[in-house]
């Protein structure tokens, strides 16, 4: 069974199950939040200690190597390049880090989770799953949420392939709900490889250059290598890319025309 499919396995207990409304206006990241939590503790219960918060992670993995004082020696213990460009956080955070001034969780981390090969967790592990949750009000017709930048994950591809380091998978746990009076109740529950996704993918260069899809929908029909798929979406990004750097330009000379 692939690792796709036990955390399938470990979330399916989701579906039907009614969870606490949260107070205040339901939206945004308020209405996601007790499906991200649940997601976190039966991945808990089926993976143990292999699986933590990626705040956790970062802070379990600098516990263990105090003496890495500076910024290189500490980025360096968050994997390989390519990863550690989706895990790791800023200079002065990082810099400033110690055991009493902890990383805390951050909205826009890129993984609610993580999940490692062994409790021993290492970002150099052979396979290092990042986890996010997406959830979507079925009660509102609603646009394709945003899912990653495009281009951090192009440079986190371009990476992978520079120095054929690519450890990790990029899952998605799609959650549809209906809202009623106390409690968001969980319709159906998918899991989603990034790195299974055939068609090309949307960039909305408009919205901070955000990939957009609906995970519950989005085809899983790619059977190629995660390396070839890399490929793939760099070629297509840099077609993308090439036709909004075209519009610029065409906007640009719009106002140069004038002067």
């Amino acid at each position: 069974m692939s690792i796709v499919d036990q955390v399938s396995d470990a979330v399916s207990m989701l579906e039907d199950k009614g969870l606490p409304r949260p107070e205040g206006t339901l939206s945004g990241h308020a209405a996601g939040l007790p499906f991200e939590r649940n997601v976190h503790s039966l991945l808990v219960a089926s993976f143990g200690e292999r699986v933590c918060r990626q705040f956790d992670a970062l802070n379990r993995v600098l516990l263990g190597s105090l003496e890495a004082l500076s910024y290189s020696q500490r980025s360096e213990l968050f994997g390989p390049p390519a990863l550690r460009g989706l895990v790791a956080r800023g200079k002065e955070t990082t810099k400033s880090w110690s055991p009493t001034n902890l990383f805390e969780e951050k909205q826009d981390d890129t993984a609610e989770s993580i999940l490692f090969s062994k409790k021993e967790i290492s970002f150099f592990d052979e396979s290092v799953v990042l986890i996010d949750v997406k959830t979507q009000n079925i009660a509102k017709p609603a646009q394709a949420p945003n899912i990653i930048s495009s281009d951090k994950l192009a440079r986190t591809l371009r990476s992978a392939l520079e120095d054929g380091q690519l450890n990790f998978d990029i899952v998605y746990i799609a959650v549809s709900f209906l809202p009623t009076a106390t409690k968001l109740v969980c319709k159906s529950v998918r899991t989603v490889s990034l790195f299974k996704i055939a068609e090309p993918m949307y960039i909305n260069w408009t919205a901070a250059q955000q990939i957009q899809f609906h995970p519950l929908k989005v085809d899983q029909d790619y059977d190629g290598s995660k390396q070839e798929w890399a490929r793939s979406y760099l070629k297509n990004f840099c077609i993308s890319l090439e036709a909004r750097i075209g519009k610029d330009r065409k906007r640009l000379e719009s106002y140069r025309s004038v002067l």
